[in-house]
């Protein structure tokens, strides 16, 4: 009798504890995560995220992995860490340049800018003052600054292979005589020094 009595609790507990499990499951939705490490100011790519499943609490503000299709091509505000979940907040909102800014595209050959030059990096822009300009300067011929500080807003290979296009965010007033030097090959690129973004 009492081991009939034991095994109906057992069964009763077990019940229970299946049950609560279940309720619980029922609450948790999928998510989007980081898969693979994505820089501050470049676009996430599909094949940097992926899905998990948590339990729903309005203080986690996870992106819904129903959302996939808005996040992927979006610019990372912040250096994403694989293994992470992903909030708007981590998402570069609104307009990348603001108000009174400028973005300038500069065809640049090898040693008119430095390797490994990525997006949101601070930036001195150079004007070679000789003739010829950076592409072929004379003896005696220095360079001035042009731009004390910019920020790079992308690099991309140039379809010619032969150049990089990288395009930099400047002040308004400078745009235009950062354009004209730019065609002439006028202008070099430095990177300052201090964290990007």
């Amino acid at each position: 009798m009492a081991g009939a009595l034991m095994g109906a609790v057992v069964i009763i507990f077990c019940a229970t504890v299946v049950g609560v499990y279940a309720a619980n499951a029922g609450h948790r939705h999928p998510v989007l995560v980081v898969v693979r490490a994505v820089k501050a100011g470049t676009p996430i790519g599909n094949a940097d995220v992926g899905e998990a499943r948590i339990s729903a609490d309005p203080s986690v503000r996870a992106v819904a992995a129903s959302q996939r299709g808005r996040v992927v091509g979006q610019v990372a505000g912040v250096n994403l860490v694989p293994g992470t979940l992903i909030t708007k907040g981590e998402l570069a909102g609104g307009p990348r340049v603001e108000s009174g800014q400028a973005v300038v595209g500069l065809a640049l050959k090898p040693g008119q800018y430095p390797t490994g030059l990525r997006p949101l990096d601070p930036v001195m822009l150079v004007q070679a003052s000789g003739p010829g300009g950076a592409g072929g300067s004379s003896s005696g011929s220095s360079g001035s600054i042009l731009v004390p500080q910019a920020q790079v807003f992308s690099v991309d290979p140039a379809p010619d292979g032969q150049t990089t296009v990288v395009s930099v965010v400047v002040a308004n007033w400078a745009a235009a005589a950062v354009a004209g030097s730019s065609a002439k090959g006028e202008v070099s690129i430095v990177l300052l020094g201090g964290p990007a973004g």
